[in-house]
């Protein structure tokens, strides 16, 4: 099975009050003016493209070009994550109807895209308008992926997974950001089948970020979740990034030390800040690396630093469980890195 649903989703045709396809017949020369008429009823609206300042202001043009017989209708955008449902519209239903602006002329318009934008695959969008009594209307479906925006960006390439199932089972997907540009986190998800294709349940790992030109392995375990190796025979999997990388500004790590004895394995350090406003919490991130310079594995601790005063240093403790020993005996060198919780 090992199959990534990451792909590119199937666009959707245009649907003009319920109807799947348009099948109204060509206007014949002997009712131009009362088909011109009848247009100017109709309720239509049309896809447009999209323009971008930044990953967190995203906006989708659409053309309101008929308000039907109506004062004014709702109109906005709808958008498929390439991750998810293959039929799954966002928003849909109710939560639709709540989302919509309303357009009391036929106009072009902006809708902001109101969610954290991903890459590692393609979008899907489509102009949608309600009128009471008269149905909804789509626009044609278009697409774009993260590199489309005209922004900077990561550009993390997945490689061919591998499923290990000697002590547990993990998924191995070799990753690279091809890019010069720091990504934030770099996310799988897997789905675990028996040998009868029976579902057991899922799990996710992550890469907590890759700078440009790094090459690392994404590994995705059952052990935290109870499903024991000796069970799996197949997977599905689903792979994704957040472009934005987000370093703890005002806190350094000064010296730390990595312990792989019990009872206690664990990376202990000191930091230092320089920050007034001091956050409640930084996650502190330990990253290993092979011989190569190749990240293979990275574990998270989050630390407490609410009450740390202005110019002093505090302690840290990334601590190294059970599941995390066997890449950080392998490593060939480690760091830690700070970054915003």
């Amino acid at each position: 099975m090992a199959t990534s649903s990451t792909l590119g989703l199937a666009g959707c045709a245009d649907q003009t009050l319920g109807s799947e396809s348009e099948d109204n017949p060509e206007d014949g020369p002997e009712n131009n003016e009362d088909s011109t008429e009848e247009t100017t009823k109709e309720l239509g609206i049309e896809t447009g493209g999209f323009s971008a300042d930044s990953f967190d202001e995203i906006e989708f043009n659409v053309e309101v070009t008929g308000l039907g017989g109506n004062t004014s209708i709702q109109y906005g955008i709808q958008t498929k994550y390439f991750y998810g449902d293959e039929d799954g519209w966002i928003p849909s239903g109710d939560r639709l109807l709540r989302r919509l602006d309303r357009a009391t002329e036929p106009s072009e318009y902006t809708v902001p895209f109101e969610r954290s934008i991903l890459g590692g695959g393609e979008y899907q969008y489509r102009a949608v308008a309600v009128a009471d009594g008269e149905g909804t209307v789509y626009g044609e479906s278009n697409s774009f992926t993260l590199q489309d925006l005209g922004i900077d960006a990561p550009d993390i390439e997945f490689g061919d997974p591998s499923l290990d199932t000697g002590d547990r089972a993990v998924v191995e997907i070799p990753v690279e950001n091809i890019s010069n540009v720091d990504s934030g986190e770099v996310r799988g998800d897997v789905k675990w089948f028996d040998s009868n294709g029976t579902y057991l349940g899922d799990s996710y790992g992550r890469v907590y970020f890759l700078r440009g030109g790094e090459e690392g392995i994404l590994r995705i375990s059952s052990y935290a979740d109870g499903i024991t190796q000796d069970r799996i025979d197949d997977f599905e999997y689903q792979t994704r990034y957040h472009p934005v990388f987000d370093p703890m500004e005002g806190m350094e790590v000064v010296s730390s030390s990595m312990s792989l004895e019990t009872p206690r394995r664990n990376i202990t350090g000191t930091a230092t800040n320089e920050l007034s406003d001091t956050p409640s919490y930084v996650d502190a991130v330990a990253r290993f690396f092979d011989s190569d310079g190749v990240l293979i594995g990275n574990i998270n601790d989050r630390q407490t630093v609410r009450d740390v005063p202005e110019g002093s240093n505090w302690e840290f403790e990334v601590r190294i469980l059970q599941n995390h020993v066997k890449f950080a005996r392998a490593a060939d060198e480690y760091e830690i890195v700070l970054l915003e919780s």
